[in-house]
Formats: C-alpha cells, structure tokens, sequence
C-alpha cells in the first residue's frame, strides 16, 4: 500500500511522442494491387483495398471531436501526456472501407521508438513494459475504470480472434485505449536529474504506433470461384521441420506459455516436445525448479502449459507426422488454445496431433485435411471444445471419426462440415468414431454435424458410432449427413449413435435431413471394388489408387461413390456397362491415355493431365457432369461412335476434339478456358453440336481461339453463349472459325456466313438476319427488305453495293436494311427507298451517297470519300419531309457533306478532319462535335467550317 501511494504522489512526467503509425499487413505470399493513406511518418499499404482512417479524441467538457481525417500531419494522442498508474487515454477510430472489396482487420498499439530511464531504485526500465492496450466498441466504454478494464493486451499484441470484418462501402467505429495500469509502482517511477543542464537525464519517452493489420477478406468472387484470395493471411509451410528452435517459436517460463508465431514454429513442436520429456529447461537455456522426476528418471514441470497458436497456418498438403504436443508433467495435461485460427491442407496420418494426446484443445479450425482416424487425433483424453473440420476426408480401418477416431473426455460446441468419413471396419461417425468413458463421465454436447458423409463395414452414425454407458449425448445437431454400412447385423447404422450402450443417456439432439443405408459395400482394394461392383448397388471406394474393372465385372446398376483422393490410373477403358461413376479422378501412367469405349454417366470427375480421355467411342449412354478436363492436347477425343455424348457443366482447358460419328453432341453449361500452356485451345467439333449456355474465357496467349467444324454438312448451334477475354465481354460469334463448306452454325436463332455463295442462298431462302465471318462480301442480287447484316471480327467487307449498275437497280442497299461492324469497300448508293435504314460501326470506305430517304440512322461509323469527294450525300426530297438523318459518335476523314433539304440532319459527339466541306440545304443541329478534337462552338464554327451555311445550324 505504501509503495502504491508513494508512486501516486510522484507522478511519472514521462512526455510520451506518441505519433500515429498505420501498417497495413498482407500475407507473404501472393502480391496484392495496393493503396495508401499516411499518417504521421508512416503509411497504410492494403492488399487491394481502398481504405480510410478517421479519429475523435475526447474533449474537456466530456464531449468527443468531429471525426477528422488521418493525414500526415495527424497526431491522434496527446503530446503532453504524462502517465501514472491509473492514467488511461482512450481515442476512437472510424474505419472506412471505400473500395470494393471486403476486409477483415484489427488494431493493436505498437512501440515505434523508446528512450530508456532510471527509476528512483536506479534501476533502468522502459515505459513499453507498464503499458496496456485495447480495442474496445465505442459503447463499451463507460468511465476510466471501464475503459482500463478493457485494455487487457501489452504493447505490440493484439488476437486476430478479434478480428473485424468490414463489407465494401462499411464503417466500423472502435475504441483504442492505453493505460498504466494501478498495480505498476515505484519501478517506473523515475528519478529527477542530478544534472541541472539534462533535466531530462532519468526520464524515460516513447513513441507509441498503431498497427493496422488488415487482409481481404473472402466475399468476392472471380470467373472461378471466391477462393482467389484465400490463401493471403496463412503462414506456409516449405514441408520441413527445422533443425534448430525458430525464433517464431516462443517459450514463455512466467506465463507458462508457448507461443507459436508461424508454420515453421508449429512444424517444431514435435521437437520440443521430444526435447521436454528428457530436459528441465524450457529449450532456450532458462532453468526452472518446479519439477518432478517422473518414469525412467525423466523431468516433467509440475505445471499445466499452454500452446498459443498466433497466427493461421497453411501447411501446403505437405505429409505431416502427427504433433506432439506434451509439456507439463506426465499426468497433466497440454492445454492447446488456437485463439480462432486456421490450419488447412493437412495431410497426416492418424490426425494432426499425435495418438493418445493429453491435450485439451480449444478455438482451432482445421481446414481441408486428410487423414486416417480423426482429422484433430486418432485418440483424445482430455476435452475438446469449439474446434471446426471443414472439407476432410477421414479413411481408416476402426474407430474413425470426423473430428476425432476415440475420445476418453468430453467434447462440447464443435463442428464436422462438407466431410466424409469411411471406416472399412467398423466404428465410423461424423463426429466421433469411439466414445469411451473415464472416471467421472463424458458429454458429447452442443455439436454440429451438417453436410458429411459417413461410411462403414459396421456401426456407422451420423455423429458418434459408440458412446460407451456413461457417455451423455445431447443438445447436438446432425444436419444433412448421409449414414451406409456394408453389413448391419445387430449395429443398425443411425443419424446419431449407432450402438449406444446406454440408450437412455441419447436425448435432445435435432436430425435435420438424415438418409441411412444398411446395404453399401465398401471397398478399400482393387478385389474389394472388383466383387463390390460385380453385384451391383452403392459402392463407397476409400480413398487410394485402383485400376478401373472391366466390363464384365460390373453390374449395370452399380453407382461407384468415389471420395476424395480415389484415383483411377493408367489405361482405363471406362465400359462400365452403363454403370454411375461419381468423385473419382481419372490420371495417365507413363503417357498412356485414359481410353476405350465410353459408356455410363460420370459425375464429379477429374480427368487429368494431356491426352486425358482420347482414342474412345460413343457407348450406348454417355454422360458426364460437373467434370473437368485438363489436359493439354486431347483433354477429350472422341473417335466415334454412333451414340449421343451430353456434356454438363464440364470445365475444360487444353485442346479438345469432340465426335468423328457421334449422333449428336451437346455442351450445356460448359466452360472452356485458354491454358497458356497449351499448344492449342478450345474444341474441334466432328459432328452435330449443340452449344447451351457456354463460356468461353480466352486470355489472348493461346495460340487458337476458336471452335473448328472440320466435317462437312453438320450443324452447330450457340445458344446464350458468352466469350470473353477475362475482362471484356465479346460476341460468342467470334470464337467461331475454320469451318468447311456445307456446314452451318447458329448464334442465338441468327445463321453465321462464311462464304459469299453461302449469302446469297441464305438471302435467298427468305432470311432477314445474318452473321458475315471475316472475308469479302458481294452484295450484288441481296436484295431483302429489312435484312439485317452483322460482320464478325475485324475484317469483314462488302461490296458491289451500288443500286444503279449500267443503268439497270440491282438493289443491293434496300428499305430498312441495317449493316453492323462491316467495311464497305465502294461507295453506297441508294436512290429510292433508303428509308428506316441502321448503320452501326459501318466504315464507308468510299463515302455514302443516298439519293432519297428519311429516318437514317448512323452509329459509330466512319466516312471515307469518293472519287467525287463526297464522304456524305443526301438528295433534296419533299417526299422525305419531316424525316431525321441521325448521326452519332462517328468520324469523317474529310470530304463533302453534302445534305440535301426537307430533313433534319443531327450531328451529336461527332468528329471532323480539318478541311470537311458542308454544303448545306436543310437544317442541321452540332451537338458536342469536334474538328480535330477542337470543339465546335457558336464562336468558332465559321472559322472551322468557312463554306457552312450558317442560318441553318444550331450549335449545342
């Protein structure tokens, strides 16, 4: 008590510098667009982000500041504070996210520079170790007491547990507190100066930052998915455990505590752990003397440690030995806290954590892993609470278990999402395989299980196959699982516990969406497989490498489930005699092709690598969905086959040749993307194809970026197609090329031209709509009133386009005609009848003369000029009166304009080369037009058009 007042009635006048510093942190592995914002002498970098930092202090009469933006000038807290224990200093943040992208983040005070100083003991110190902080919501805070409550972290620490995820177009307003807290006494009490010229000489000063650590956060999505960012905050492994103690590894002997800071730390572990049984030091030199000499003469600290994991953790679906994670002594027990974090891609043998482990475990998600008894441990002791798996596949022998195989404790607020467990003996559950009891009973309580698929030779549940007698299941969830065993017998497989030995102590859990199987074989081994599918029915295929069985081997009704990591190798005919193979992945040996007769539907398949699937025929029923192909060259290849192939929702990359005599082919749903590494890209089609609600995403490195009809007299027909190079969105027409004489393709009901024959019968034939493909048109005898002519590409020309010819019409250019994205290579004349006419990015080459007509409209276009000079040329016609001559965004490269009376002429966004002549008859309206980039304007329209009749113009 005297120590305390002594220090409060010295007050520490420590002058702290306390200037503001942002870090925006992003993860080491990818490189992220960036923006900035700087405050003080320091900067915000986002990871693709847009975002805006404000504050608001709080003023003498109780009130807080306006917010105000962070500058470089801004200094957020005060200058002249000076602390004693018990002073706390509280500033609120705004948090804007002004981009378009969603973030997560969280803020901790940081130490940026410090002065040491002498207490009144002479001992040195430094302020940064009597400082507390926090984040804290605005409202929270109530008085001082309150607010110093809530600053719990030291400087530098903050839990990313905590973090803040901010939508685009978000605010988010915190409290950041820092105190010195009322247990620091005289020990940061400094003492005055003995020399009158330093009167600072003892005084300690700090100069405090605040780090913004921020990463994208997962809600966005590109053409593929909304995983593109979801690497960025992980710390990866290179799959190698370091020989000496990383530094990111840290042994705290006070608290107790070891903290693990990256992947390389927590690939240590095992180690240390090793290291721990046989040494009385904390493996960084530091001796303790709490300890006993347990078994075999070894030391153990009597203490219960704590492993803190600090940081999420990719481990790169490198092999992993299962951790070991003791410290403490051999009867007690690792407390594991994984304070919210993520480790994915895990591949293990037993589970991540070593067999038999005293641990408890709390806080921890465990993502995308594959393992052989539980995707935590094969076996547990102690307890177990508010740990997620997502996206595991589990596949072992006995006692297999989602989260964990066997559990002697109990296991409360935990998940099993998107997994699948197999068992190909027995004891298999979404949760738990094996629930064993101890001394004082278990709980099984306030779990969830949603979206797994659960799998056994017997006893198989939805959550824990065996919960022994004093085992109490309750209050849990089991949400769309799928339960199958292979032999039931007096085990029936259930949504909740297949063999509780005390039924009674089952009670109070919701099933949501149950299917149980008591007739599903299980196949773990090539035989297994061979008999399973000989006699027909469901098939669960563990994960492992087989060889596909032959055609008599199966029965027509077998549905092969696959999970994840079942691979088919090497030459595999795939006459399954009409069978389902669904989740399997299909993978060349030695170069071989994936090939033969194709017959039966494939669901949920890979097929993987160059000449994936080539060298095969058309069986009686082919079918596949949701399959990718990725091979290079021949990713698909159909040699023939007198059958119907339906493709849906396939993904495919590489270059594709689809049916020499297949009946019809059809793609719905499909995308095909350039591979840059391919010598070729998109699908050569052989036969009839229909083409449904397609994508093309063609990056422009491919060397073909096209779909090729190399047969003759077959039909292709696009519909609701898109093409698109990543970022523009093209017409699905231009992905069309190469194709022969005779066959005919369809883009959204309208025919696509390939050759001038092929026009004129097609006008002919009475259509009004047509595609042209690059090449040269003769329009001479096309004569169709409202034909409608769209080129494809950027060389596509028309000619001949000249009504009068020798004196006789041939009426190529006609009433209501409309040409789009085309060259005309001579000059246009239409002398009657030229009315309701449309011209989109038309390029009259040898300017446009049109003797009659009203209501013309021009987009986008550009005007060449004749041998007469005319770039434009309309006729005086009273039977035209009242019509508009609209012209919009397009470009005259000089020449006459010549625009006869009785309509209206409208020039809007238009540009002029210098030089362009009018002659003018009628009235014309420039709105926003330019001659060479200069505006016209009432001013200077005379200078720039010296010929233009000027009562006739109106100039906007």
């Amino acid at each position: 008590m005297t120590k305390m007042k002594s220090t409060k009635r010295a007050l520490l006048s420590a002058v702290l510098a306390l200037m503001l510093c942002i870090a925006m942190l992003v993860g080491t592995t990818y490189a992220w667009f960036t923006d900035s914002v700087t405050s003080g002498r320091n900067t915000i970098v986002s990871g693709n982000l847009d975002v805006e930092l404000y504050y608001s202090a709080l003023q003498a009469d109780g009130t807080w500041s306006t917010y105000e933006k962070v500058t470089s000038t801004t200094k957020v807290f005060s200058e002249t504070a000076q602390y004693e224990p018990g002073y706390t200093e509280v500033v609120r943040f705004k948090v804007v996210n002004e981009g378009s992208l969603a973030l997560k983040y969280n803020l901790a005070a940081q130490v940026y520079s410090e002065i040491e100083g002498v207490n009144v003991a002479n001992e040195s110190f430094k302020l940064s170790n009597f400082l507390m902080t926090g984040i804290a919501d605005v409202n929270a805070i109530t008085d001082r007491n309150a607010a110093a409550a809530l600053a719990v972290n030291k400087l530098g620490t903050f839990t990313m547990a905590d973090q803040i995820a901010l939508a685009a177009g978000a605010e988010k307003e915190i409290a950041m507190i820092i105190t010195m807290p009322t247990t620091v006494g005289n020990e940061a009490n400094y003492k005055k100066s003995d020399d009158p010229a330093d009167p600072t000489k003892y005084q300690p000063s700090i100069e405090l930052g605040v780090t913004l650590v921020a990463t994208q956060f997962t809600a966005e999505s590109d053409s593929f998915g909304s995983d593109y960012d979801a690497n960025a905050p992980f710390s990866m492994w290179n799959g190698k455990v370091p020989t000496e103690m990383p530094e990111s590894l840290v042994v705290d002997g006070a608290t107790q505590t070891v903290h693990v800071k990256d992947a390389a730390a927590f690939a240590y572990l095992s180690t240390l752990s090793q290291k721990w049984a046989s040494l009385y030091t904390d493996g960084q030199g530091t001796t303790y003397t709490n300890y006993v000499k347990g078994k075999g003469g070894n030391y153990y600290y009597s203490g219960q440690w704590t492993v803190s994991l600090e940081t999420d953790i990719d481990l790169n679906n490198y092999a992993i030995t299962p951790v070991d994670i003791v410290f403490g002594q051999s009867t007690g027990a690792t407390a594991f806290e994984g304070n919210n974090h993520t480790i994915r891609n895990i591949n293990t043998t037993t589970g991540l954590f070593a067999n038999g482990t005293r641990a408890s475990f709390s806080n921890l998600t465990l993502e995308n892993v594959k393992a052989t008894n539980g995707a935590l441990a094969g076996i547990v002791n102690s307890l177990v609470t508010n740990v997620t798996v997502k996206n595991a596949t589990i596949s072992g022998t006995d006692y297999v278990g989602g989260l964990v195989g066997k559990t002697y404790s109990s296991v409360v607020r935990c998940k099993v999402i998107d997994s699948t467990v197999i068992a190909t003996g027995k004891e298999a559950g979404g949760l738990i395989g094996y629930a064993e009891t101890n001394s004082k009973g278990s709980t099984i309580t306030s779990n969830t299980v949603k979206n797994v698929s659960v799998y056994a030779n017997n006893r198989a549940a939805g959550l824990v196959a065996q919960p022994n007698v004093n085992i109490k299941v309750y209050d849990n969830t089991i949400d769309t699982v799928t339960v199958g065993v292979t032999d039931a017998g007096e085990y029936q497989p259930d949504a909740v516990a297949s063999n509780a030995l005390a039924p009674a102590n089952v009670y109070n859990n919701t099933v949501i969406n149950a299917t149980v199987n008591k007739d599903i074989a299980v196949a773990a081994n090539n035989t297994d497989l061979k008999n399973a599918a000989k006699s027909g029915g469901e098939v669960v295929v563990a994960p492992g490498s087989y060889k596909l069985p032959a055609t008599s081997d199966f029965d027509a009704n077998t549905t092969l489930i696959c999970t994840p990591g079942t691979v088919f190798e090497g030459k595999s005919g795939l006459n399954i005699n009409g069978a389902t193979v669904t989740g399997a992945e299909f993978s060349n040996e030695s170069g071989n092709a994936v090939s033969g007769t194709v017959n039966g539907t494939f669901k949920d398949c890979d097929f993987t690598g160059s000449n994936a699937l080539r060298g095969c025929y058309a069986g009686e029923n082919v079918v596949f969905e949701n399959c990718t192909f990725s091979g290079d060259v021949y990713g698909i290849h159909f040699d023939g086959g007198s059958n119907d192939v339906l493709f849906r929702n396939c993904t495919f990359s590489g270059f594709n040749a689809m049916g020499s005599a297949i009946t019809k082919l059809t793609l719905e749903g499909c995308i095909f993307k350039a591979n840059d590494t391919s010598r070729y890209n998109g699908i050569n089609l052989w036969g009839d194809t229909d083409l449904i609600n397609c994508t093309f995403v063609f990056d422009g490195k491919a060397s073909t970026e096209w779909v090729d009809l190399a047969n003759s007299n077959k039909t292709v027909t696009f519909t609701n197609c898109v093409v698109t190079d990543g970022k523009t969105e093209k017409g699905v027409e231009t992905v069309v090329g190469n194709f022969e004489l005779g066959n005919t393709v369809i883009v959204d009901g309208t025919p696509v031209i390939f050759f001038n024959d092929d026009l004129k019968a097609a006008v002919a034939n009475g259509n009004t709509k047509l595609l042209l493909r690059n090449g040269e048109y003769d329009l001479s005898g096309s004569q169709k009133d409202g034909l409608t002519l769209t080129g494809l590409g950027d060389n596509v020309k028309v000619a001949n386009t000249t009504q009068f010819a020798g004196g006789k019409a041939v009426g190529a250019i006609t009433k209501a005609v409309n040409l789009k994205n085309v060259t005309i290579t001579n000059t246009v004349y239409t002398m009657e009848n030229g009315s309701n006419a449309t011209f989109t990015n038309v390029n009259f080459a040898a300017g446009f003369r049109q003797g009659y007509g009203k209501n013309v409209k021009f987009t986008d276009c550009t005007f060449g000029s004749n041998s007469e000079g005319y770039a434009l040329h309309f006729q005086t016609d009273s039977a035209s009166e009242g019509g508009l001559i609209k012209l919009n965004g397009c470009e005259f490269e000089g020449g006459k304009v010549h625009l006869g009376g009785k309509r209206a002429y409208e020039f809007v966004g238009c540009d002029f080369a210098t030089g362009t002549d009018f002659q003018v008859w009628s009235n014309i309206t420039l709105d926003g037009c330019t001659v060479n980039g200069v505006e016209v304007t009432a001013a200077n329209v005379a200078t720039l058009f010296p010929n233009l009749n000027l009562e006739k113009v109106t100039i906007k």
